[in-house]
């Protein structure tokens, strides 16, 4: 689904059709002399760039508005997204506290992380709990072995981030 952006003038209903977009390759100037055409972006370019754009801007659910700074907004919001985490400040206050991080990865991942202090991760792969304490890589394995009650609550993690994820404000 296209996201209308913002122009100057001229803006229509329909997104333009990108397979006319066939000249591959890198801009140029042009050169008259050797006959070479500069470089046109044309309508469905500018409209393959503001998808890229508006589309994160929504990702992070934020509403797009003609803004210099928002696209890098977005995208500082997100890094959560990279980390593998869930930081506490994209939870409801309900659910933890604002120092509470929690990550998920496989153990061999994990192993070359350094947790901050009081981080938890949970490997996904054996459902072991580990303990950051900002200096060990990997953390401390807490209980030493899987546990049940690991399992259950991040399925109940899981389910409330997947409700919050359909809500149009969750955060």
């Amino acid at each position: 689904m296209a996201i209308k952006g913002f122009w100057g003038a001229g803006a229509v209903d329909t997104p333009p059709d990108l397979t006319t977009l066939q000249s591959e390759g890198f801009p140029t100037a042009g050169d008259p002399a050797k006959g070479i055409p500069p470089t046109k972006p044309r309508a469905p370019w500018f409209f393959m760039i503001d998808q890229m754009r508006s589309t994160v801007i929504h990702a992070a659910q934020m509403t797009p508005k003609a803004s210099d700074t928002q696209f890098l907004e977005a995208l500082q919001s997100m890094k959560w997204l990279n980390d593998k985490g869930i930081p506490a400040s994209k939870l409801p206050d309900a659910i933890a506290p604002k120092e509470l991080i929690i990550r998920g990865m496989p153990l061999e991942e994990l192993k070359k992380v350094t947790l901050k202090n009081k981080e938890l991760a949970v490997a996904t792969d054996t459902y072991e709990l580990y303990v950051g304490d900002g200096v060990t890589q990997g953390g401390h394995m807490v209980n030493g072995k899987q546990n049940e009650l690991i399992i259950q609550v991040l399925g109940q993690l899981t389910q409330a981030v997947a409700e919050l994820g359909h809500q149009e404000k969750p955060f």
